[in-house]
């Protein structure tokens, strides 16, 4: 079950644009928890000098005093990196926070987590390029969370693992998670879930050639319902870790697979793979195959049907 990521003490609320030139500059306005402005970072040339907040935070979408919703968009262009110790798109409910992140070099770093759609409504858009890396990727992640992440145009989401942790990606934790990959863009991550919490709403789509998922472990339809598609030559690669993808894990979750024409494909494993649809008394699990080129090569063993 997805965690709902509460803020510490101290951060920055962002409604700026983190010098999309790469030659002027630009405020961050830090506050405290009741919302009152603490400090003010003026950066000269984010990409030579570039916005670390270490542990506090950076969200675009919070209500200050708790109760007045201010609405945020930012964006990072021509090699800007920022990072903190968690990032928030949409941190409280009423609010919307946009980011949108282009270009070789420039990087959004989350030290322990990203959240897009934390209670609020977040969109993160990533291309040409660009790069986004954290421990934890949520989206969506409270019950009144939405989340929309886009990756285009050779863009990429990295996982961070640590020796006791493997990255995570989730799409819909408590809320609706949306995120599409597109145009050569991949995603990297240790395990990648799709529809954790129940009344999740989860939906991971990847479309066109090259375009590709990296992960040990999928499951799709943890205790909500969880969809994953491939189409137009996308590609989804799980690796080592068994069972390699799972589609319906808990009672009254729903696991949706779907590989469609155009050379498109899953390979489960690469020596000790497996594949179980429908784990748990209850759960539903449905995987498509159709279309010229579609494939889904599992390495051992293909489970439909088993109650724990």
């Amino acid at each position: 079950m997805a965690a709902l990521l509460m803020p510490p003490s101290n951060g920055a609320f962002a409604a700026i644009t983190i010098d999309p030139a790469s030659s002027g500059a630009t405020s961050v306005v830090r506050f405290d928890t009741l919302g009152f402005p603490r400090m003010t970072s003026r950066l000269t040339n984010p990409v030579s000098d570039p916005l670390d907040l270490g542990f506090e935070f950076f969200a675009v979408g919070v209500a200050i005093f708790s109760f007045v919703p201010l609405n945020g968009a930012v964006q990072i262009d021509g090699g800007s990196r920022v990072s903190a110790n968690i990032v928030f798109l949409g941190r409280d409910p009423g609010t919307d926070g946009s980011v949108d992140i282009r270009n070789s070099g420039s990087l959004l770093r989350g030290n322990n987590a990203i959240s897009v759609g934390n209670t609020g409504r977040g969109v993160l858009g990533v291309g040409s390029g660009a790069e986004v890396t954290a421990p934890l990727f949520v989206v969506g992640d409270a019950p009144s969370g939405e989340g929309f992440v886009f990756f285009d145009g050779g863009s990429a989401y990295t996982g961070i693992d640590t020796i006791d942790n493997p990255s995570e990606t989730v799409g819909g934790g408590e809320g609706l998670g949306r995120v599409d990959v597109i145009n050569q863009s991949t995603v990297t991550t240790g395990l990648l879930q799709v529809g954790v919490s129940t009344g999740s709403d989860g939906r991971v789509a990847l479309s066109d050639a090259n375009s590709r998922v990296f992960a040990n472990s999928l499951v799709v339809g943890s205790s909500g319902l969880g969809v994953l598609e491939a189409r137009n030559g996308a590609q989804t690669l799980s690796n080592t870790t068994r069972p390699d993808i799972v589609l319906g894990e808990n009672a009254g979750s729903r696991g949706e697979l779907n590989i469609n024409a155009g050379s498109s494909s899953l390979t489960t494993g690469a020596d000790t793979g497996e594949a179980v649809l429908r784990l748990a008394s209850g759960a539903t699990g449905v995987a498509t195959v159709g279309g010229a080129g579609a494939a889904w090569a599992v390495s051992e063993n293909l489970v439909i049907g088993i109650s724990l």
